[in-house]
């Protein structure tokens, strides 16, 4: 690892490469905090919130257990139709990006559409989740 004076940019250099270490910034820094996933009539809700649980079993694979279930929360909008997950942290972001595909997958591009931003409503009422033990 190298500094540049200049810019004060870490610098990690191998052999052939030169490139900018990542300086405390992770991928997911960019991501909104929440994703709406709204889905058509036609889409269990039920079936919708299985998927999501899948996807949760996935990011275990990637983070454990515990991290899963203190870093990832969504809320169930019935009246709306629609699935609210909180992709603040980095789990959270990875859960949504598997949730997406596997939305993709079971339901098909046109089935449901994805909102995200930081002005997301909330549901009026909250509904009881259940999350995978």
């Amino acid at each position: 690892m190298i500094a540049d004076e200049k810019s004060r940019t870490k610098w990690c250099q191998s052999s052939r490469w030169r490139f900018p270490m990542n300086q405390g910034r992770r991928l997911t820094d960019a991501l909104p905090v929440a994703v709406a996933f709204e889905f058509e009539p036609h889409v269990s809700l039920t079936d919708a919130e299985m998927s999501l649980h899948l996807a949760m079993f996935a990011a275990e694979g990637l983070f454990g257990r515990a991290q899963v279930r203190l870093d990832t929360d969504y809320e169930l909008d019935e009246p709306q139709h629609r699935i609210v997950v909180d992709a603040e942290s980095e789990v959270g972001a990875v859960l949504v990006r598997v949730f997406t595909a596997l939305l993709l997958r079971e339901f098909g591009e046109d089935s449901f559409r994805i909102r995200r931003g930081t002005a997301i409503e909330r549901p009026a009422q909250q509904t009881e989740r259940t999350v995978p033990a």
